[in-house]
């Protein structure tokens, strides 16, 4: 993947680290990362939050934004890449929730996704609706957020 291959001699280049919080892909994110050789030169790890209780005992979603909003929500995506970056102590870190299927949740269609990046103090969410079966949605996921880092970083060098 093109992509990929950009996004780590970026990261290489600025001396950057990077961190993923994942639900919806389940380690697939950081599995996709992880196939890279010198991955390790700026991927430090990790978390796959994928029930509602993770994602508030361990990466500290407020429960009342579970509740209110849900686990699939901007909201919720926005927490998971603040706080995994800050839990794994690295510059940047995306994140991932959506709905995979066969069935809606929260009354959110299957397809429906939201990809959260910190960088810089800062947290960007975008919402996607992706088509396909379950496995499909999870690599268009996959594809996307690391698409999706890459425009931001291009953005703020």
């Amino acid at each position: 993947m093109e992509n990929l291959q950009c996004l780590k001699h970026f990261l290489i280049e600025k001396n950057l680290s990077l961190s993923t919080c994942e639900s919806l892909t389940g380690g697939m994110l950081s599995s996709t990362i992880c196939s890279l050789e010198g991955a390790s030169k700026f991927f430090k790890g990790s978390i796959v939050a994928y029930s509602s209780e993770l994602k508030i005992n361990l990466i500290h979603v407020p429960e009342n934004i579970i509740l209110e909003k849900g686990a699939v929500s901007y909201e919720t995506a926005e927490y998971l890449a603040k706080n995994c970056a800050k839990s794994l102590n690295t510059n940047i870190s995306i994140s991932t929730t959506g709905v995979a299927g066969p069935d809606s949740l929260e009354g959110k269609e299957v397809g429906t996704v939201f990809i959260g990046i910190y960088y810089s103090d800062e947290t960007k969410v975008c919402e996607y609706r992706f088509m396909g079966d379950r496995e499909s949605i999870r690599e268009q996921t996959t594809k996307k957020a690391i698409s999706f880092l890459l425009e931001e970083l291009n953005k703020s060098s």
